[in-house]
């Protein structure tokens, strides 16, 4: 008689190792075979049309538990053969398949996040125009060049330390009158509500960061009123940022993957005894990709600050150009009143207006400029809180701003004689920004003939960041030189 153990294994005599040998290879491959045949059944079961379809993207949004219990397991044959004898029943049923049909789960799960970012990627192309960029991103108009604002006030102090004096303002310099010039009342341009872009920074949530955030970051002190415009424009920006976004996860594809997914009626794959009620009801247990979008968040921040600040550039040009076009008119209009040649007072000052603006068009760039090197009569300067102010008169007698032309053209003095041309190096200013993430030099050349004025930039952004454990952030490669030209009719 031969014995067999537990498993129907021959046992006993040393002579029956060969048998003994044989059985184990056929009990091994039957139970090879069966688990074979209860995952091709949990397989089929779960590619059929009335469940998660051929690629399982029927079943987006769901969690894996949920999408294993679709297979009733009183029809699972194969499964039940593979514990023919045993008693398993429940949440124990399920526990045992997820251990025979882990590559189901894998393969499940890589269709899954295919089909998710595929919808990501198109409602990312239809918001933004691409996957890479965001050039077609819509932002209001209006958005990075509400804060800033021009008028024309008197003022009091010298320098940087001009502080504006609001009871003496007016919207145009034709409203200065002849008389207040003679008086020599002092009146200036101030360009208000600076704000410097590169300064503004947002999270890997695409939330911009707040003031104080900004005012550390800038390095700038603003007053409760600065403060308000600032953070006003913020509020707009991040209105823009979240509308876009909102656009991309709109998507009800979208949403499952993120959140995931609840059909009314079914019964809840993690706790098993409760009935879903309502469809597109949120389950964070049930969110797959929950961080689907995190990149195309940073990537929309990324391209709307950038669309705020060239709006806030352009908008500047065209008061910055104001201011100065207002400066040279006051400096004629008061040539004209000491009866000096009023062409000649009028090419001096624009050609010192143009060159005022390499420094002034570097300004809005940074918190800290480079000190412009321009006399008290002719200057341009950032004032505390991120003013810029251009003094017209300068508080002077109107026989001191003629010394300052005179300097200026070589002329001896007033009269209608013609001045001497100036040489091209005085008619030609440059001034250059250097930071860690941004190069710019600006070159502005007058032609006295022709009182125009030509501002060329070259500018270099930073490509690729570094940010080590220990020490500062710096520029590990930096984009292509771009170039760019504008002229200025004084």
């Amino acid at each position: 008689k031969v014995q067999l153990d537990e498993c129907g294994i021959p046992t006993g005599s040393a002579a029956l190792a060969e048998k003994h040998e044989i059985w184990g290879f056929v009990v091994a491959r039957l139970a090879s075979m069966r688990v074979d045949s209860c995952t091709k059944e949990v397989k089929a079961c779960l590619q059929s049309e009335d469940r998660c379809g051929e690629n399982y993207t029927q079943c987006v949004g769901l969690d894996t538990d949920t999408i294993v219990r679709m297979c009733p397991f009183d029809k699972l044959v194969g499964c039940q053969k593979v514990y023919e004898g045993q008693d398993i029943r429940g949440q124990k049923v399920y526990e045992e398949l997820a251990n025979l049909v882990q590559g189901i789960f894998l393969s499940i799960d890589n269709n899954l996040l295919t089909q998710c970012q595929n919808a990501a990627d198109e409602a990312m192309i239809k918001v933004c125009g691409g996957t890479e960029e965001c050039n077609q991103l819509t932002v209001d108009a209006g958005v990075g060049t509400r804060s800033l604002e021009y008028k024309i006030c008197g003022f009091t102090g010298e320098g940087e330390s001009i502080a504006m004096d609001y009871t003496k303002c007016r919207t145009d310099a034709a409203q200065i009158t002849d008389s207040e010039l003679r008086e020599g009342i002092p009146f200036a341009g101030f360009l208000d509500g600076m704000i410097f872009w590169e300064s503004v920074t947002f999270g890997e949530d695409a939330k911009l960061n707040d003031v104080a955030q900004y005012m550390a970051t800038s390095g700038t002190s603003l007053t409760e009123a600065a403060q308000e415009r600032v953070q006003s424009e913020l509020k707009q920006l991040q209105q823009s940022i979240n509308n876009a976004i909102s656009l991309v996860e709109s998507d009800p594809t979208i949403q499952f993957c993120m959140t995931g997914r609840e059909v009314q009626g079914m019964k809840t794959g993690l706790k098993g005894n409760q009935t879903r009620q309502k469809v597109g009801e949120k389950s964070e247990e049930a969110a797959r990709f929950p961080d689907l979008t995190r990149q195309m968040r940073m990537l929309i921040a990324t391209y709307a600050v950038k669309a705020a600040r060239d709006n806030y550039f352009k908008r500047f040009d065209e008061l910055n150009a104001k201011l100065l076009e207002d400066k040279t008119t006051t400096a004629e209009r008061m040539a004209k009143i000491l009866e000096e040649d009023a062409l000649n007072a009028r090419r001096a000052v624009a050609a010192n207006s143009c060159k005022a603006m390499a420094s002034g068009s570097i300004l809005p760039m940074s918190s800290q400029p480079p000190k412009n090197v321009f006399g008290k009569v002719l200057g341009v300067f950032m004032t505390a809180g991120g003013v810029i102010a251009a003094p017209f008169t300068g508080g002077l007698s109107l026989a001191g701003t003629a010394a300052g032309i005179a300097a200026l053209t070589g002329a001896k003095g007033g009269g209608n004689g013609a001045a001497a041309q100036p040489s091209a190096a005085d008619l030609t200013a440059s001034q250059s920004l250097n930071q860690w993430n941004f190069k710019q030099t600006i070159t502005t050349t007058f032609e006295w003939e022709t009182l125009k004025c030509t501002r060329a930039i070259r500018s270099q952004t930073c490509k690729k960041t570094r940010n080590p454990l220990f020490g500062d952030k710096y520029c590990q490669e930096w984009n292509n030189e771009t170039t760019a030209s504008k002229e200025f009719q004084f």
